[in-house]
């Protein structure tokens, strides 16, 4: 049924995945960006924008992601966001001026950002409050260690093969958390109809003791948001 949870495993990986979609492209690009400056003969506080902008899709995509989830389903907009993530990147690979290539970072980060606001969702969605803590410890440590070897592997990927290179890279990583999203991981949430099925379930056990009460109004306000 709906309810029925997968095996661990087999959710985890994409969640730690999706997770990493955003950081890892929000930082592969930073050792690019004087040889960005010299390609398109732009300043480097243009070429920067590159980076900065990023995050301004990530925040954008914040505020709608969640909602939108609720509304039509954790896996269609996690998907759609996965394949505006992939074409965004592909364009980025593509660009001729600075100024298309920022634009494009900015559609970039709004794909980017699904994985991480979705990995969130499905963890509460998915694993009860005695497994979030260990599951959210793993899915964070992605935050942790993406923007220490990002920058790495862009300077690596730079050197070898050129700047448009790391989006060929980002975009591979990110299209191959996409492959992941399959019936044995994700399909089993496909609807918004689980989210409050699943909210319901955790009321019936939590109401038979008064203390979690207030875990139930904190729950209610994170699913609905996203």
């Amino acid at each position: 049924s709906a309810l029925d949870r997968p095996p661990s495993k087999l959710l985890l990986l994409p969640l730690v995945l999706m997770n990493g979609v955003a950081p890892i492209s929000l930082y592969v690009l930073v050792p690019a960006l004087p040889v960005l400056a010299t390609t398109f003969g732009a300043s480097i506080s243009i070429a920067q924008m590159t980076v900065s902008l990023f995050m301004v899709g990530i925040a954008c995509s914040q505020l709608i992601m969640g909602p939108l989830s609720d509304r039509f389903g954790r896996r269609p907009v996690l998907l759609f966001g996965l394949l505006f993530f992939a074409l965004s990147t592909l364009g980025c690979s593509l660009a001729d001026s600075i100024g298309g290539l920022i634009a494009l970072r900015v559609v970039q980060g709004i794909g980017a950002a699904s994985g991480s606001v979705l990995a969130r969702a499905l963890t509460r969605d998915a694993y009860s409050f005695e497994e979030m803590p260990r599951i959210m410890s793993l899915i964070a440590l992605v935050l942790n260690v993406a923007p220490a070897i990002s920058p790495s592997i862009g300077g690596f990927l730079g050197e070898a093969y050129g700047w448009r290179a790391t989006f060929w890279f980002v975009g591979g990583f990110g299209t191959g958390s996409g492959a992941f999203q399959r019936p044995q991981g994700l399909a089993w949430i496909d609807g918004s109809i689980y989210v409050s099925d699943a909210l319901n379930r955790r009321i019936s056990v939590w109401s038979e003791d008064g203390a979690h009460l207030r875990d139930i109004a904190v729950g209610t306000c994170e699913m609905s948001y996203g």
